[in-house]
């Protein structure tokens, strides 16, 4: 049986006015007030084509800059998400934590966000780590992990991911937020390879690799990517983030269907994975399609 999901990332939620933005060198971050018709265009797609779950892959706030009343936005979102006329209808959503959030405000950021989302199981014991977990649709598990800014993990969320999340025969998906490879200028921008120094992330990696059954690597954090990469036979998928797509109401969020009918590649036992792309900023979706066999 298939599975079907929408994704979206990046939608860094702001009550400032665009005069506020207009201030800062990078003029895309005007989109940050548009982030209500971004986050709405992406359930109606949800709803339309009655995916199985929804996804956001982190930073649904934008601390530190436009700390006041996060919690009060943080909050909107969990509203729009559980809207009864306009939210998702009987479909889940399951949240991933980015590096947008106050460390010293983290127990309240999940309890407000926990209000939007599905079941969960195999929850991350450790009390620094509440939000990575594992849920299961389809026969396919998927694994949620909380890496911050440079795929830190730590020791406790390691063992976790090999011995808890990693410990079944269904085929995984994972869902990130940092990267997981360690090509970051690959998109032509060197000041982000801080972003990734390699280490915990190539040890994700090998954990991965060594389950033999994962279907793919979903992540997104640097909002100018719209990216695809094979590495040992699993595919890392970079979401352009949804608040740099073109104003007025432009956006970018994808559909992934995934049928985990088996086929082995190069020792992987993976399914056939279709992307779509919706906005301007994720139309090339195509040549991921083709790159991995759609």
């Amino acid at each position: 049986m298939s599975v079907s999901w929408i994704a979206i990332g990046d939608i860094h939620i702001s009550a400032k006015p665009l005069a506020y933005w207009d201030s800062f060198s990078q003029k895309e971050w005007r989109r940050f007030p548009t982030w209500a018709t971004r986050l709405q265009e992406a359930i109606d797609q949800a709803n339309l084509d009655a995916v199985d779950f929804f996804t956001q892959l982190g930073d649904v706030v934008n601390a530190p800059w436009d700390t006041d009343g996060w919690v009060a936005r943080l909050q909107s979102f969990v509203d729009q998400i559980n809207d009864g006329a306009n939210g998702l209808s009987g479909i889940d959503c399951y949240n991933v934590i980015g590096n947008h959030r106050l460390a010293a405000e983290e127990a309240n950021y999940f309890t407000t966000i926990a209000a939007a989302q599905g079941t969960r199981s195999n929850q991350h014991p450790s009390a620094e780590v509440p939000s990575a977990y594992t849920f299961e649709i389809n026969s396919v598990r998927f694994i949620v992990i909380y890496n911050k800014y440079n795929a830190e993990m730590g020791a406790a969320q390691l063992t976790w991911l090999e011995d808890t999340a990693l410990d079944t025969s269904l085929p995984v998906v994972v869902l990130s937020h940092a990267y997981l490879h360690t090509d970051m200028h690959d998109y032509g921008d060197p000041s982000y390879a801080y972003y990734n120094d390699g280490t915990e992330a190539a040890t994700v990696r090998g954990l991965l690799e060594a389950h033999g059954k994962v279907q793919g690597v979903l992540q997104c954090h640097y909002h100018r990517a719209n990216s695809f990469r094979m590495i040992n036979n699993i595919p890392y998928f970079s979401l352009h983030g949804s608040v740099l797509a073109p104003i007025p109401s432009d956006n970018a969020f994808y559909k992934f269907e995934l049928d985990p009918d088996k086929f082995s590649v190069g020792g992987q036992s993976r399914g056939h994975i279709t992307v779509t792309g919706y906005g301007s900023k994720a139309q090339d979706v195509n040549l991921v399609n083709a790159f991995i066999g759609a």
